[in-house]
Formats: structure tokens, C-alpha cells, sequence
């Protein structure tokens, strides 16, 4: 017997939407859109910059009904759900806590009975008072009849509709069955404005003539009572029932050619262009939106006086990507949920666009990778990475993908910039979390943006004058210890209260000289003089004023290329000291790695007296051009940006402790054909590197291994 086994584990979260709703569930005042995707709930807040993921909740299994209830003692909503097997839950938002949890739930699968292939939406009664399911095709059954002179044997059929009363607070009572007679129902959903709940059936007979039924719930007698209305002889191709909220009740009952409106007493039709539609999405009470199978977006909106529909007008709006769930949200932007491609935010404009012709704006996409018909998995950039390209999608949304395991790197917006050499944030104070200013350098100034209130009470990017720094070509520019901006120039190492925007102290070299590199964190600096002459400070923060110190000076036998003095600290947060920037716990370092024209060489040079430790040649004719120290899985190493677009990396060996240590373990991949510039950032409270270059990339370790994402 083989003892092999298989280990499956999810390397990516589900991206198709199958399902979405909108409604208040995190808080009364809160607008949320609920997805569900596959196997996974996700629940984002919308916000005046879009919308805000909040949660990601794991479901044992794959989700089937996913809808939106109030009951009517309540000012929130809660959500039901259902999964393919049948098993179901009642889930609220705790906001003490911002968790969700479980209200209700239980399996709703009986042991007879052939389920239905088709899970229709629309299963909860507006005024809250129960859930209807139609899980239960109708089956032929025999019966036998007895006549005087012959037998003969007649056969019914019969489905079962599942309901699950509740009370005013949302608890659920025991489910029971009645009996629907109705052989094959194509939809079937809850009518407004009824004293009793109602339900309006579309269903197929056996001539397969199709005809729209009403049925009121009778809880106490748990059985069906007529209807107050009923259509027979509907559209052959009617496929989808959309109820009307009140005033005006009724349903649209939509067909491949043709909408109708129907309450009982009124019927107005308009015709349309043959297609199947096969979601809808309400606006309000008279406008609804239309996606059918070629993502194209309609709406039909019900043209009335008072209460009473007086016609129906439909108009073509734009293409989307294929629905699979429409919700409006709020202010015309609508979300377009895919199955068959990505996801989409979309603008609704009351008048249409002369460029593209649509009424529609796409404000957001979100990616799908689903449906996977076809994968290869390859190494593309041959840095011993596994790459899945995909053949994703499909009909007019299918596409190939590349499916990284890893971080992705998401532009959100470009501007052109001519003659910028370097930028670097600011944050207010040497501790906060947030940065509030940019500073740009260009060849021969300097500008700093902020944020500042218009006046027309808009935030927006604006230049702000901050007169302690130096208007000229920046080397480099960040916080540091004592609440100080530090600015190194070509001419000059200056602090910069950031409180007062003012300099408070400054070193310049000789007349002959000038600063060609520097590094720096947040208690040290480095500098390279022309002439290859490296000047160490040290910045003293004292009691009442913080000061740059001279501490070493010494002269290298080549020009100095790049320089880099990162701590090699694994600044994980403190308890106490959660709210502040992660750079407080990773203030100085005993080492500074140094590139050296001519030689093509790292070296390691001891601080604070600059005592050489080690050196490795790079070999080639390639200049270095960035260095980074970094600490990776508890495993530091040194990465080279070369000129030519490759990385090196080293394994720092610092066995010796403070005394000494080496350079080891030589790897090199090739990111691009431009120089790289290196710089570390955290994200969730884990160290990644951005390697800047005509392929952006950002390197993090996984296992102990290192991994690509660009």
C-alpha cells in the first residue's frame, strides 16, 4: 500500500464575488457592502474616500444565499446565510467588541426530497417575519384512483418551500415544509406591503408554459393560502422576478424580450433587445438596474403618478464586466460583482458622455483570477520563484494572469516630474505614526508638500515653506531623535526643528570639498567627502537641545559610491509603546557598509571609530549603487543595487559579535536593466524592501527564503 499523501492548503483567498448586499450591519450609521466570495464573507464600510475592508470571515463551505435582514425591533441589520449543503447561520456585528458573531444557526437539509439545482434570492420577507426557501424540486409521486369499472394511476407533483418563522428580535423558531405543487419553479421571491407575508412564484408546467402565482405563508396552519393575485400564460422566456417596494408593489417579471409590471389590478410591458438578463440591483423604489450575460448595464425605471404606475421606460447605460451581483451604494456608484472577471466600482452619471458614449465611470477595479481553466506554473524572471500564469475569466472577461505568491504591488496614481532627484516624508514628530509632509529635490531646489484645507473646505496637497531648510539640490532628508528633521546638501548637514521650522544646528565640510553620498537613521550620519574621505556624527540628544557631533573622520582609497548605516534591530512593537513609529525602537547601529568606486568593493567599516572589518570585491565593471542593511527572519544581510539593474545579496555573519564580522553566502538576481535604489518599509509589523527601478520590486522573506514580487 502507498503511504504517500497529499498536503492541500489554500494559497489564494477566493476573488470571485458570487453574492453582495448593502445594508447598516456594522452600526446604524454605517453604509456597508457585504461580498461573498466563494468560501469567504467579506464586510467593507463605505467612507468619503471609498470603501474601507473591515472584515474577512471564513465560512465552512460554499456559500449559496447571502442576504441582508432587519427585524423590526432592530436598528441594524443581520445577515443570513446558507452554504451548498445546507447548513445555515444568522450572524451580527458585536461593535463592543468589532467582531462577528453568530446569532443563530443550524442545517435546514431534510432526510427526502430531491434538493433544487437552483437557490433563488429574495428568501427573507421585508417586514421580517420569517425565511422562505425553495430547496425542494417538485417530484412525481403515484397516486392510485379507484373508479367502478377501471383502475387508474395518476401521478402529482409535488416540492417542498422550507420557512423559517422569527420574532420581532430576529430569533428563529423551528423550520417546517409546505407543500408547493408548482413542477419546476424558476424564481421565487417575497412581495412588499402585505399583511401576511406573501410570496410571488414564477414557475414552468409540464406543456412547459410558464405563468407567475401568489402565495400568502400561513404560519399557525404551516401551509399556503391563495394568493391576492395570479398571471398565467407569462413570457415563454421569463426568467427573473424583481419586487417592487411599496407604494407600488407588484413585480417586473423579466423575460428574454420583454419586462412587464404586475400588482394584481395594473400591467404595463415595454419591450427590449432579446438578451438574458441575470442580475438585478435597486436603486430606490422605481429605478432598477439590469446586467445580463455580456455585461452590459441597463435600467428600467417605473414612470408614475402618486401611487400608480402609469408605464415603464428602459435605457441602455454602458458596459460593465460580466455581473454576477449588482448593489447600489450610495450618491449614483454602484458595485459590479464578477464571477467571470474583476470586480468593478462604478460611477452612475445622469447624462452620457460624449468620448465613450456610456452613462458610466469606472472608479475601481478589483481583481479576479477566477474562473481557472488552464495554469502553467513557470519562472518567469528565472530568480528560482514558481510563477502560475492563468488562463482566467472567461467570454469577453477571460484573460491570462500571473499569479505570484507574495506581496503585489498596486499603482494608484502618475505624474510626471522632470529633473526630480529624491524624495523622502516627514512625519510631525519623531515618534508619530503618520507622515504628513513630502520633500522633493530636484537639481537646484527643494519643494515640501502638506496637506492643507481649500477654500472650499477641501484637503488637498500644497506647498508648504518650511525656512530652516536649504533650498538646493538634497542628498537625503528624514526624522531623527529630538523632534528634528535632518537635510543633508552637497554643501552642508543640517537639523531643522519640526516644531519651530527652523535650523538648529549645521556642519559644512572644507571649501573644497563637498558631500557627494550620505546615510543616516535616527541617532547617526554618515557622509562621503569628494576625495573618498568618510565623516561620521553622531546626533546628541541632551536634556534641552539636541546637537551634531563630529565623532570620526577617515580617509578611503577610493571614491565613495553609496553608504548605509540601518540598524539591524528587530524592531518588533513594545506593549507600551504600540501608538509610536517603529524607527523608536531602532535607533543606531555598530556598523556602516560602504560602496567603493574603482575597486567595485563593500566594506564594513566599525562604529563609532571607523575601524575597517571586512571587505569583498562585487567583480565585474558595474558600480554599486545602493546598500541596505536588513534583518530578515532573524538572519541580517547586506543587499547591493547595482547599475545595471541586479541585486546582490550577503549574508552578514556577525558571530564575532561587536568585534568583527564577514560577508557571506553571495547570491545575485537580476530585477531590471536601470539602477536600483533600495529602502526598507514595515507592513503588518514585518520588514520588507522596495527596490526602486525601472521594475519596481519588493523583497520579503518567506521560510527563510528570499522572495521577488514586481
Amino acid at each position: 500500500m502507498d503511504d504517500c499523501k497529499n498536503y492541500v492548503v489554500t494559497a489564494q483567498k477566493p476573488t470571485s464575488v458570487t453574492h453582495s448586499c448593502v445594508g447598516n450591519f456594522t452600526g446604524s450609521g454605517d453604509t456597508n457592502l457585504i461580498l461573498g466570495k466563494g468560501t469567504r464573507v467579506e464586510i467593507h464600510l463605505l467612507t468619503a474616500e471609498g470603501l474601507t475592508p473591515l472584515h474577512d470571515v471564513a465560512i465552512y463551505g460554499r456559500i449559496t444565499i447571502l442576504e441582508l435582514f432587519r427585524p423590526p425591533s432592530s436598528s441594524v441589520d443581520l445577515l443570513f446565510l446558507c452554504t451548498q449543503r445546507y447548513q445555515f447561520c444568522v450572524l451580527e456585528y458585536n461593535k463592543a467588541t468589532k467582531t462577528v458573531v453568530t446569532k443563530a444557526h443550524g442545517n435546514i437539509r431534510d432526510s427526502v426530497g430531491r434538493m433544487s439545482e437552483v437557490i433563488t434570492g429574495g428568501n427573507i420577507d421585508p417586514e421580517g417575519r420569517l425565511l422562505g426557501m425553495n430547496l425542494y424540486e417538485g417530484t412525481d409521486r403515484p397516486i392510485l384512483v379507484i373508479f367502478i369499472t377501471c383502475l387508474l394511476t395518476v401521478r402529482l407533483f409535488t416540492g417542498y418551500f422550507k420557512v423559517i418563522p422569527m420574532d420581532g428580535h430576529g430569533k428563529l423558531s423551528d423550520t417546517f415544509n409546505i407543500r408547493l405543487d408548482e413542477l419546476r419553479v424558476i424564481d421565487v421571491k417575497f412581495l412588499y406591503g402585505c399583511s401576511k407575508p406573501t410570496i410571488c412564484v414564477l414557475y414552468e408546467d409540464h406543456r412547459a408554459t410558464r405563468h407567475v402565482k401568489t402565495y400568502v405563508i400561513l404560519t399557525k396552519e404551516k401551509e399556503f393560502a391563495d394568493g391576492p393575485w395570479s398571471q398565467s400564460h407569462v413570457e415563454a422566456g421569463a426568467s427573473l422576478l424583481i419586487p417592487v417596494p411599496t407604494p407600488f408593489g407588484g413585480v417586473l417579471i423579466v423575460s428574454q424580450e420583454m419586462i412587464v409590471y404586475h400588482n394584481g389590478s395594473t400591467c404595463h410591458a415595454i419591450p427590449m433587445q432579446s438578451t438574458v438578463i441575470q442580475v438585478y440591483g435597486q436603486v430606490d423604489g422605481s429605478r432598477f438596474l439590469l446586467a445580463d450575460q455580456f455585461g452590459l448595464l441597463q435600467v428600467v425605471v417605473l414612470q408614475h403618478t402618486g401611487k400608480d404606475v402609469t408605464g415603464l421606460s428602459l435605457d441602455v447605460l454602458g458596459e460593465t464586466s460580466i455581473a454576477s451581483t449588482l448593489s447600489y451604494l450610495d450618491n449614483g456608484v454602484l458595485f459590479v460583482g464578477s464571477a467571470f472577471g474583476d470586480s468593478q466600482l462604478v460611477k452612475l452619471h445622469p447624462s452620457r458622455d460624449v468620448s465613450t458614449g456610456t452613462y458610466l465611470e469606472v472608479l475601481d477595479s478589483y481583481v479576479n483570477v477566477g474562473p481557472i481553466v488552464d495554469f502553467v506554473v513557470m519562472d518567469l524572471d528565472r530568480q528560482g520563484q514558481g510563477q502560475v500564469v492563468t488562463c482566467s475569466g472567461a467570454y469577453k472577461d477571460g484573460s491570462l494572469r500571473i499569479v505570484r505568491n507574495g506581496i503585489g504591488i498596486n499603482e494608484l496614481a502618475a505624474a510626471e516630474l522632470p529633473g526630480i532627484k529624491g524624495m523622502w516624508p516627514l512625519r510631525p514628530t519623531f515618534a508619530s505614526q503618520q507622515d504628513t509632509l513630502l520633500v522633493q529635490s530636484f537639481v537646484n531646489e527643494v519643494r515640501v508638500l502638506g496637506f492643507a484645507t481649500s477654500d472650499n473646505d477641501e484637503v488637498e496637497l500644497a506647498e508648504q515653506d518650511v525656512p530652516g531648510l536649504a533650498n538646493t539640490k538634497t542628498l537625503i532628508c528624514r526624522n531623527v531623535v529630538g523632534d528634528l528633521w535632518l537635510q543633508v546638501t552637497e554643501h552642508q548637514v543640517g537639523l531643522v526643528s519640526a516644531a519651530t521650522l527652523q535650523r538648529v544646528a549645521s556642519w559644512s565640510p572644507p571649501s573644497a570639498q563637498r558631500i557627494t553620498v550620505a546615510a543616516a537613521n535616527p541617532t547617526q550620519v554618515v557622509v562621503a567627502l569628494s576625495g573618498g574621505v568618510l565623516v561620521y556624527f553622531d546626533i546628541s540628544n541632551v536634556v534641552l537641545s539636541t546637537t551634531l557631533v563630529e565623532t570620526a573622520q577617515t580617509k578611503l582609497p577610493h571614491e565613495i559610491a553609496c553608504l548605509d548605516i540601518t540598524p539591524l534591530v528587530d524592531a518588533k512593537p513594545a506593549a507600551a509603546d504600540d501608538d509610536a513609529h517603529w524607527e523608536t525602537r531602532a535607533r543606531s547601529t555598530t556598523r556602516c557598509v560602504v560602496g567603493l568606486w574603482s575597486d567595485l568593493s563593500v566594506s564594513i567599516y566599525r562604529l563609532p571609530d571607523l575601524r575597517l572589518d571586512t571587505t569583498v570585491l562585487l567583480g565585474g565593471d558595474v558600480l554599486p549603487r545602493s546598500l541596505l542593511s536588513i534583518r530578515f527572519d532573524d538572519q541580517p544581510y547586506v543587499l547591493v543595487g547595482m547599475g545595471d539593474g541586479s541585486l546582490y545579496t550577503y549574508a552578514l555573519d556577525t558571530a564575532g559579535g561587536a568585534t568583527s564580522s564577514s560577508l557571506t553566502n553571495k547570491k545575485k538576481f537580476s530585477l531590471g536593466a536601470q539602477p536600483i535604489l533600495l529602502s526598507a518599509f514595515r507592513s503588518k509589523d514585518v520588514m520588507h524592501v522596495f527596490a526602486a527601478s525601472d521594475r519596481p520590486t519588493v523583497l520579503y522573506s518567506q521560510h527563510g527564503k528570499l522572495l521577488f514580487s514586481n
